[in-house]
């Protein structure tokens, strides 16, 4: 095989990994927030929106439906695979509303908390891609 053309595949899987398993994890949030705020906005204009609006309401019944159940120790797979999903996504909200505000500590281990600077450290995240 051509040595440009295992690059250019190399470059491509890195990049693809990049995207979607660094990017995308941060930017799901974001985008299932503007997902919901849309579809509540163009409710009135297709049936479609009223459609993805309710799917999405009944989503998140059913986490709330399985935060209740965990708390009496009830097990329904649908209803937890969707509860833990929603508390991932909140989880990742957090983390990213932590780190854009620059609130961000790193813990190492017991009893070591350590405050970084997110700025420094994003830079050198920057330099070794």
């Amino acid at each position: 095989m051509n040595k440009t053309l295992e690059k250019i595949l190399i470059i491509s899987v890195l990049s693809y990994e990049f995207w979607s398993h660094k990017v995308m994890c941060w930017l799901v949030p974001v985008m299932l927030i503007f997902l919901f705020i849309s579809d509540l906005l163009l409710i009135n204009y297709h049936q479609v929106y009223f459609f993805l609006f309710i799917l999405q309401l009944i989503f998140c019944l059913l986490s709330l439906l399985g935060f209740l159940f965990s708390l009496f120790k009830i097990n329904i797979p649908l209803v937890s695979l969707v509860y833990y999903y929603i508390v991932t996504i909140l989880v990742l909200l957090i983390g990213l509303s932590k780190f854009l505000f620059k609130k961000h500590t790193l813990y190492l281990g017991f009893n070591s908390t350590i405050n970084i600077n997110v700025s420094r450290i994003s830079h050198i995240i920057f330099i070794s891609f």
